[in-house]
């Protein structure tokens, strides 16, 4: 008996060791809210003419159509500026909502507020490969939802095609989990119909994607607006129109 106690004290704290751990164990949760797939299935009324927008679209492109579910205040409408089997690009603006309609707080923007938004799709994926602070590395005009600009010649220079103006980088990011670039157009007419627009390119469900933004004055890229940016790309990844959510 003496000889067993050794033993089947070492069993009895082994069993309670055992039990103490299994009680700690818990099922695991939900992810975190930043990596959570949370889609929205309706727009807003505020973005009504968006939303007719994207609904369209579906009957003419095959890219899943992602659009903005969220973008500074104001009523946001606007055109179907491409219609491609293979991409599609809306050009909207907003105009102000009467103070008793808009149930939202009016953020603070740095310095004038954005007026003017581009948002498309595009079949494959953008190589978010940059050179010398410079996208894309290689300017190819076919399907790049109007990003890449063309440089404006100068006095005495005779050229039968423009030369493409890339966009500078200010950041590699992500929008809602997927690698993303941030980008800055130069001002118009070198930088094209995004001329000084700050934009976010991404790729999602092997289709890319862009949004650009256009404050409503030339200043800076700042933080405030590199994130007002970046949240209208996160919304957008997570509404899709129509029939291909």
């Amino acid at each position: 008996m003496g000889a067993m106690r050794p033993a089947l004290l070492a069993a009895l704290v082994l069993a309670a060791l055992t039990g103490c751990a299994g009680s700690d164990r818990s099922p695991p949760g939900p992810p975190g809210p930043e990596r959570a797939e949370r889609r929205v299935e309706r727009l807003p009324a505020r973005l009504a003419g968006l939303e007719r927008l994207c609904t369209q679209a579906t009957s003419y492109t095959v890219v899943a159509v992602h659009c903005p579910s969220w973008l500074p205040p104001g009523a946001w409408g606007g055109r179907a500026f491409r219609k491609g089997r293979c991409d599609y690009l809306f050009d909207i603006n907003s105009r102000p909502l009467p103070r008793s309609a808009s149930t939202e707080r009016r953020e603070p923007f740095e310095v004038g507020d954005p007026y003017h938004v581009f948002v498309g799709g595009r079949c494959g994926s953008f190589s978010l490969r940059a050179e010398n602070g410079r996208w894309p590395v290689r300017a190819r005009r076919v399907r790049d939802l109007g990003l890449i600009g063309s440089r404006s010649l100068q006095p005495g220079q005779r050229r039968r095609y423009p030369l493409p103006e890339r966009l500078r980088v200010l950041r590699r990011t992500e929008v809602s989990g997927d690698p993303a670039l941030l980008l800055l157009a130069e001002p118009f007419p070198d930088g094209g119909i995004h001329g000084g627009h700050i934009a976010a390119v991404w790729n999602q469900g092997g289709a890319g994607y862009a949004l650009s933004v256009h404050f409503d004055d030339e200043g800076t890229a700042g933080a405030r607006r590199q994130r007002i940016v970046l949240r209208a790309a996160a919304s957008m990844s997570r509404y899709v129109a129509g029939s291909k959510r």
